[in-house]
């Protein structure tokens, strides 16, 4: 009897997000207090809820901070340039072999106000995942993220909404990019969680990519670790990975 691979749903919880990395689309933003399990993210600030981005070792400031807006610059995902995928390991029990499922897909928004040159005055908000459309080496895995653990067939957005971004020193010629630490929440389903993703920023001849992490427990969004009648158990921790390419966007 084939052995079925992991149903490993949580690829959604992370994608998403997505959150990874963080250039934004839908800009709901919230205040630093951590919202109670599963509570929406309605609220909205005076400056179109992007998340203002902070220098290194400055104290994060608030989401409506205002920002002088006619330097800003506003670049869009690329979809079809970015990806998000998640990891989680996963063990056969009866040979003791350890594996690593990875689910990616390509459907991401968003969008992101960059201060060219001066990039504490720029702007992050919210970046969407479609997680119905992540896609593994294995389809009966996939086909079980949709309609049985992830259910994404029914919830098909993941979301991560930023509050605040720190940004580091680029090390060296900085061709390996600025160092962010994005915080926000991330919501699967119908549960919000905080989050923090550690990633790189960087632009080249006009085009900003940015790669963000972070690492999150299926059961902290109200998932079990997959576990196939003593024969296959998957790992709580999910490692959510996102790499973005965005363009100038002529959309005021």
């Amino acid at each position: 009897m084939r052995v079925q691979r992991p149903l490993l749903w949580i690829a959604g919880t992370a994608v998403m997000v997505v959150a990874v990395a963080a250039l934004a689309s839908v800009v709901t933003t919230r205040d630093a207090t951590t919202p109670p399990p599963g509570a929406p993210l309605t609220d909205s600030t005076s400056s179109g809820g992007q998340a203002p981005l902070v220098a290194a070792g400055s104290t994060p400031a608030p989401a409506g901070a205002a920002t002088n807006a006619g330097a800003l610059v506003r670049y869009a995902v690329v979809a079809e340039e970015s990806e998000a995928r998640y990891r989680v390991g996963e063990t056969f029990l009866r040979f003791e072999r350890p594996n690593v499922a990875v689910g990616a897909t390509r459907a991401i928004s968003g969008e992101i106000l960059l201060a060219p040159g001066q990039p504490a005055a720029s702007r992050l908000g919210t970046f969407t995942v479609d997680i119905s459309q992540l896609r593994s080496d294995e389809p009966r895995r996939d086909q079980a993220i949709r309609e049985r653990w992830l259910q994404s067939a029914r919830f098909p957005i993941a979301r991560f909404e930023a509050t605040s971004i720190e940004v580091g020193e680029a090390a060296g010629d900085g061709s390996d990019g600025t160092p962010v630490t994005l915080h926000g929440y991330l919501t699967v389903r119908d549960v919000t969680r905080p989050v923090t993703f550690e990633g790189t920023f960087r632009l080249e001849g006009g085009i900003l990519r940015a790669s963000a992490r972070t690492t999150v427990r299926m059961t902290d969004f109200g998932f079990e670790p997959p576990s196939i009648a003593g024969l296959l158990r998957a790992d709580d921790e999910v490692q959510i990975e996102v790499d973005l390419v965005a363009r100038p966007s002529a959309q005021p």
